[in-house]
């Protein structure tokens, strides 16, 4: 069992699927917990407005029932009045007749028309006059209505009762009218109902009307049932889990009140506007349109949707607790919530194992890796065979990562015993490289003989860039006893430049036994430098003689940068003239020699371009000119202390920087 840390991979690996998990989890539950909650919520609404809906249509067909059952009943009374004045038309036209056929006279035909209208008794609520023009009843089968005015008299609607006799005169259908009839009796307070014919011949209106009461009672009768009904419908009503609906009248009093539990919210208060529901309901019932009303009070935050029933002037109210509402979001979500506990719990688990599973062989590496380390490379043992087995079980990313490692550790082994290898060559190489440079330094000049030491002054110095390098000087006496030096550069660098070098430098030395011109020994170094030369190896060479008794100097310069020539109380000054080209490019060629003449104390100095061409840090060049500035600053003193002068001087413009060049110097001083 592999223990498990934090800083392991395990670990590291199962707290980062046990974090992603719960990031997961907690990002579901918040966007459930908004989306479910909001959805939810809008749903809860959406129901309750439902409910008000299918109230307000349900008032409607309720409505519709009883004004249809009040329209029904009143036409049946309207039906009534219409046969009744049709008869009484035709009994008054039967007396008009008689007048026309001059059986009696037109005031005997409607003085019989009136008696006989007069003689009918009351029956029920059944009254039946005429009046004139004039609004004066005529006749009627109550005599207390005889000779009454009707001007001041109006329908219910507040309308003029002359309207009626207007449209009768006009030849319109008969017309019926709602009125109260004030004849201060037992009729006071009674609506009637009455049907108006108009009689042109006599132009007289002929009124039967009867009493409302009946009508309205039953209509008032139907109206309670229908509110009980609906009380008793409501009551069972639940909105959500513990709202209601509660339907107003017009000044406010419940037509169907709240349950008993709620009997006085109305009165209670909202927390922000400081106002009572029933108040808020009253200025919300102004605009006819379904509405909300925000309200809060102590017990808590509730929805209030209001809706406006015109026909009788009612007010729908469906009163919901907010909690409701988030009620059925908050169950989801406690069901989701252990869902993913448990879900957690499973891939935790899993992941337990799936990390144990991917550490293991890790665990397996890191130990062999360990041992490994320990293991002496040049005899190294043979892996475990878990490991060897691990590419060959595992065809995952770890059975590729041991594969790697194996053959990790076989390469390995193999450039260690190649380094070993390489390193014992190396210090072999390195070995013969400081034999070669004890044997180049060995090839340096011996110091001159104590005779001439005494009347020329020679230093010389050399920088190799590598171990061995390419540059040369030699000095030497020659038959005459005249001075003879050399200073050159190969072309190449290392152990092919010193092996071209010291042929060079045995060269000359050689030829120099035979011949004392400057441009005959250049001429014969050349020829046999240029022989077999399949490198195309070549040298640039400066060679002089110097008579110490007349100073005279006869010099070649054979491609190489040209000598200076210090003299006291001038400026450094570079020796013009090229003799020839480099030697051991060609063969048969001929080097042209110059000479000068140096006073006492003057200086000739030699360099190679190491010296020129060595590079600042910032890929600057040392240049000729900071050279003469240099010889110049310094002056023609003793040769030792110029050439460490301006060595001192190239290595403060490297101010650090890796010599690219071979620097030499040589210099000769005549004192």
């Amino acid at each position: 069992m592999i223990p498990l840390r934090l800083s392991s991979l395990h670990g590291k690996f199962f707290m980062l699927v046990v974090s992603v998990l719960l990031g997961l989890a907690a990002t579901m539950m918040l966007v459930t917990r908004f989306t479910v909650t909001r959805s939810i919520a809008a749903s809860e609404r959406h129901a309750v407005n439902n409910v008000m809906e299918l109230l307000r249509r349900d008032l409607d067909l309720r409505w519709a029932a009883l004004l249809s059952e009040k329209i029904e009943i009143v036409g049946s009374g309207k039906q009534q009045l219409r046969h009744m004045g049709q008869t009484l038309l035709g009994v008054i036209a039967g007396y008009a007749d008689l007048a026309s056929r001059g059986v009696v006279g037109d005031g005997a035909a409607r003085g019989l028309a009136r008696a006989w209208i007069n003689q009918h008794s009351p029956r029920g609520a059944y009254d039946i006059y005429v009046y004139d023009e004039k609004l004066q009843v005529l006749a009627a089968n109550r005599r207390d209505l005889i000779d009454r005015d009707l001007s001041g008299l109006t329908d219910i609607k507040g309308g003029p009762l002359n309207a009626a006799t207007a449209d009768a005169a006009l030849g319109r259908p008969p017309e019926f009218a709602l009125y109260h009839w004030p004849d201060g009796g037992q009729r006071d307070e009674d609506a009637r109902y009455a049907y108006f014919a108009y009689f042109p011949h006599w132009n007289w209106v002929m009124v039967i009307d009867d009493s409302a009461r009946t009508v309205l009672e039953r209509a008032a009768l139907r109206r309670q049932q229908m509110e009980q009904s609906l009380r008793d419908t409501l009551a069972r009503l639940t909105l959500a889990r513990s709202g209601f609906v509660m339907i107003l009248d017009e000044q406010g009093r419940p037509i169907v009140p709240p349950p008993a539990r709620l009997a006085g919210m109305l009165d209670t208060v909202d927390q922000s506007t400081n106002r009572s529901l029933a108040a808020l309901l009253k200025t919300a019932a102004a605009h006819g349109s379904p509405s909300s009303v925000p309200f809060a009070n102590s017990a808590g935050a509730w929805l209030v949707e209001r809706s406006y029933f015109a026909p009788l002037a009612w007010t729908l109210v469906g009163v919901v607790p907010q909690a409701d509402l988030a009620a059925p979001a908050q169950r989801v979500l406690q069901s989701q919530a252990w869902i993913l506990a448990a879900a957690l719990v499973v891939a935790m688990a899993l992941a337990w194992l799936l990390a144990a599973r991917l550490a293991r062989p890790l665990h397996q590496l890191a130990r062999y890796a360990l041992e490994f380390s320990r293991q002496d490379l040049s005899r190294p043992a043979p892996p475990p065979a878990e490991i060897r087995n691990l590419p060959l079980r595992r065809r995952d990313e770890t059975g590729r990562l041991a594969a790697a490692f194996l053959q990790m550790a076989d390469r390995l082994t193999l450039n260690v015993r190649r380094l070993l290898e390489q390193t014992s060559a190396r210090e072999r190489m390195e070995n013969e490289l400081l034999i070669a440079r004890d044997i180049q330094l060995g090839l340096l000049p011996l110091p001159l003989p104590d005779a001439m030491r005494g009347r020329i002054d020679l230093h010389a110095l050399m920088v190799p860039a590598k171990e061995v390098g390419g540059d040369l000087y030699d000095y030497f006496a020659m038959r005459d006893g005249r001075l003879c030096i050399a200073i050159g550069d190969v072309s190449d660098k290392g152990i092919p430049a010193a092996l071209f070098m010291a042929v060079t430098r045995t060269l000359i030395r050689t030829v120099a036994e035979d011949e004392d011109d400057p441009a005959r020994i250049v001429a014969k170094v050349n020829e046999k430098l240029a022989e077999n030369n399949r490198r195309l190896m070549f040298v640039t060479l400066m060679l002089a003689t110097i008579d110490p008794a007349s100073r005279l100097v006869r010099w070649v310069s054979a491609g190489h940068p040209p000598s200076i020539h210090c003299a006291s109380g001038t400026q450094a000054r570079a020796l013009s003239g090229r003799s020839g080209p480099a030697c051991g490019v060609q063969g048969g060629l001929r080097y042209r020699s110059f000479s000068t003449q140096l006073r006492a104390g003057d200086v000739l100095l030699g360099y190679t371009d190491g010296v020129t061409e060595a590079m600042a840090p910032d890929s600057r060049q040392y240049g000729e000119s900071r050279l003469f500035a240099c010889l110049d600053r310094l002056g023609p003193i003793d040769c030792a202390p110029l050439l460490e002068g301006i060595l001192a001087d190239v290595k403060a413009h490297a101010a650090g920087a890796e010599q690219s060049d071979d620097i030499t110097l040589i210099a000769v001083r005549i004192p």
